[in-house]
């Protein structure tokens, strides 16, 4: 048995809101599949049209979403979470970079003094970024894989919207396009400082 949800009569609800006798607040339809959702629900509107009981068809996700709306802007609130987490991980991931590169400065500059250009140096180098932060995002959106899984196991049977709750493959990419931005900015300016180093100012270190 389902603890979370509780049944009662109808007949309850008629009894302690007598206004409510005889009324319907939401009907649920099973259509066939899919495809038939956007016509029926365009016929269910005009037929209700004019009349003193006017009624909105729409899907079940968008009925359980709409209650979710009434927490206010949630699509803002959460843009609002992700651009601050997208740059503290930007912020945190230079200075990584940053002081990596720094570390490798005398492998740099021997790099260049054996005849590689800066060129190919700054390609090795913002290359390695954003291979690194690019397995990062790889490694991040199977997790978020994993836990849409246990979203949709622990949630989907209370909240209905939950029941195909999933990381979009078009999100995935986003997420990886984003990864490589952060690597490419994370890295590109202190490799190209270091490649502008002169060389012995490199090796002045061994």
């Amino acid at each position: 048995s389902n603890e979370s949800v509780l049944h009662f009569h109808y007949k309850l609800l008629e009894q302690g809101v007598p206004w409510f006798k005889g009324r319907a607040g939401t009907f649920f339809l099973r259509l066939k599949s899919p495809e038939d959702i956007p016509k029926v629900c365009e016929r269910i509107d005009r037929h209700f049209a004019n009349s003193p009981a006017e009624v909105t068809a729409e899907t079940e996700n968008a009925f359980n979403l709409a209650f979710v709306k009434m927490l206010g802007n949630v699509n803002a609130i959460i843009q609002g979470i992700t651009a601050a987490v997208a740059v503290a991980i930007l912020i945190v991931t230079a200075n990584t970079m940053a002081g990596a590169i720094r570390e490798r400065s005398v492998e740099i500059a021997v790099m260049r003094a054996m005849g590689f250009r800066s060129g190919a140096v700054l390609g090795l180098l913002v290359a390695e970024g954003l291979l690194l932060v690019g397995a990062a995002g790889l490694l991040g959106i199977l997790l978020a894989q994993g836990a849409a899984g246990g979203v949709r196991g622990s949630l989907g049977m209370v909240l209905p919207f939950f029941t195909d709750f999933a990381v979009a493959p078009r999100t995935a990419l986003l997420v990886l396009l984003a990864a490589a931005a952060v690597g490419l900015l994370s890295t590109l300016i202190p490799a190209y400082q270091a490649t502008r180093r002169p060389i012995p100012d490199g090796l002045k270190a061994i």
